[in-house]
């Protein structure tokens, strides 16, 4: 190999390999102290837009499991407005029963039929002042959605009925003044029992479908941050080794670069 001065080959690639693992050693820093393996699109193009969308995702979800024990949290409101309801439509049942026998008199009736109307009243008060948020819960038929997905079309439906007095049927033409009435009493007492119920396990069934909607999305969330952590989490152990590696490389690719600057000097021995 000829000696030359103008150019020096050897001083070079020292160069090129120094700086090569320079910037091997800062990347390595950098992800050490971001805790991220990919900090700017020149990292990983393709790893940085999957991160994002799996973020954007378990974003999405995570605000689904709120949405979906907000929508659990009204149904149980709703539920325990119906539970008194129904405690009062069973004391009406009792009335009624009561009103039936011939054993009472009219004024007794009236008494019962006192009380009868006063729970009747009750249960309007109860189904029209019982909301979640604003939100009327048993003194409306509106379809409430609740977003439980990422998109659109991810939705749970609950589906209220009014309970006032009037639409179960216990109203002021329903009475215990006499026997005649009393009977008929009984019977619309035992279809708004039915139509409480039925609208109770209605509703029931939906809380159970939330739950295990909530459950879903939990799995969706752990596994979704599963992957996006193995695209844009930093390895602390890879970039440790990495970092010790690159290290050792500055050091020699620093010696060497003098070594090779430092051999040009050879040619002033021909000169002498």
């Amino acid at each position: 190999m000829s000696m030359v001065i103008g150019t020096n080959i050897a001083s070079l690639t020292a160069q090129r390999h120094l700086a090569s693992s320079r910037a091997d050693m800062e990347t390595s820093m950098e992800r050490l102290a971001s805790g991220s393996r990919i900090n700017s699109a020149m990292d990983d193009a393709a790893g940085l837009a999957l991160a994002n969308k799996l973020e954007i995702k378990v974003t999405a979800l995570n605000q689904s499991v709120r949405n979906a024990n907000d929508g659990i949290a009204m149904i149980a409101v709703a539920d325990g407005a119906m539970q008194e309801i129904g405690s009062m439509l069973n004391r009406m049942k009792e009335l009624a029963v009561q009103a039936v026998n011939d054993t009472y008199s009219a004024t007794d009736r009236a008494s019962m039929d006192l009380e009868f109307q006063a729970l009747a009243v009750e249960i309007t008060r109860i189904a029209a002042d019982t909301d979640f948020n604003g939100i009327a819960i048993t003194n409306s038929s509106v379809a409430l959605k609740i977003q439980v997905g990422d998109s659109a079309s991810d939705t749970v439906t609950i589906t209220p009925i009014v309970m006032t007095a009037t639409t179960l049927g216990v109203t002021a033409a329903i009475d215990l003044q006499n026997a005649t009435n009393a009977p008929l009493a009984v019977a619309a007492v035992d279809t708004a029992i039915a139509a409480l119920d039925a609208h109770r396990g209605s509703l029931g069934a939906v809380a159970n479908t939330l739950d295990h909607t909530v459950s879903n999305l939990m799995n969706r969330i752990e596994h979704s941050s599963a992957a996006r952590s193995s695209i844009q989490d930093a390895d602390y152990a890879v970039e440790s080794a990495n970092l010790a590696k690159t290290q050792v490389l500055q050091q020699a690719g620093t010696a060497m670069l003098a070594q090779a600057n430092a051999s040009g000097e050879g040619v002033l021995s021909l000169l002498k």
